[in-house]
């Protein structure tokens, strides 16, 4: 259930798609200006398949917003703290809610990251880093959210996490972790958060083309799957490590 939990938070956070809620509009602005610059491309011949999207616009937006750090976060928008608990209060903005579930969403991450050596957690921390590592590719989302991100919890989970069967090559890889789960390389949990807003910006735009996990065997909990989870949540910690010394924290460091 921990990978229902984490997706279950991350749709509060985005009041479940709430036309009005900033973190929403904010990657599907990314989104539908990704997908014009792709329209505008010249197309392949009739004779030639059609690519998969482009993934170099999307790690082009990515490098531009990044690259040139650090960032004023100033300049940008941030979540306003709720006002707490109040009998027979109503949210009146859809920002609201998202301001009342980031403490929530920061306890509930905290909590299990103490779990050290718990294999059971690692559904929740690797849609939980996914979504967190998604949201470097809105302009502006991460920066909105940071402050509710538990950092140093999360390098405490990271850094405690067991390596057995993982590659340190595969964690420092630019590439996307392809490891074999022992059934394919796609994890019961990536088939939950395959079509979700931000999971786009996670995936490569093949990955659940060719080989793919048969359908009876998507929701099966196998001892293989530790391994190639644990290098996900390593590589992702890497990747966050990478861009976090343009935020407020400079504490994320994975070793």
């Amino acid at each position: 259930m921990g990978a229902e939990i984490a997706s279950s938070l991350i749709a509060l956070i985005y009041d479940f798609g709430n036309d009005d809620n900033h973190l929403w509009k904010s990657f599907r602005t990314t989104h539908n200006k990704i997908k014009r610059i792709q329209d505008d491309k010249p197309q392949p011949l009739p004779s030639k398949p059609v690519p998969v999207e482009d993934p170099m616009l999307k790690e082009n937006i990515h490098a531009k917003f990044w690259r040139n750090g650090p960032i004023n976060t100033q300049e940008f928008h941030q979540v306003k703290p709720h006002g707490g608990d109040k009998p027979e209060a109503k949210f009146e903005l859809s920002d609201e809610i998202t301001s009342y579930i980031l403490p929530i969403w920061c306890a509930s991450i905290s909590t299990l990251a103490q779990k050290i050596g718990d294999r059971n957690i690692l559904p929740f921390m690797h849609v939980t880093l996914a979504f967190i590592w998604s949201s470097t590719y809105v302009p502006g989302a991460l920066i909105y959210l940071e402050h509710y991100v538990p950092w140093a919890a999360l390098v405490l989970y990271l850094n405690t996490l067991s390596r057995s069967g993982v590659s340190d090559h595969g964690i420092e890889a630019q590439e996307f972790p392809q490891q074999q789960s022992g059934i394919g390389r796609q994890l019961p949990e990536d088939f939950l958060m395959r079509g979700l807003v931000w999971s786009s910006y996670y995936f490569p735009g093949d990955f659940f083309d060719g080989q793919v996990v048969d359908e009876d065997e998507r929701t099966l909990e196998m001892p293989s799957h530790a391994a190639p989870r644990a290098e996900r949540c390593l590589w992702l910690g890497h990747k966050l490590a990478s861009v976090s010394v343009t935020l407020s924290t400079n504490d994320m460091h994975i070793y």
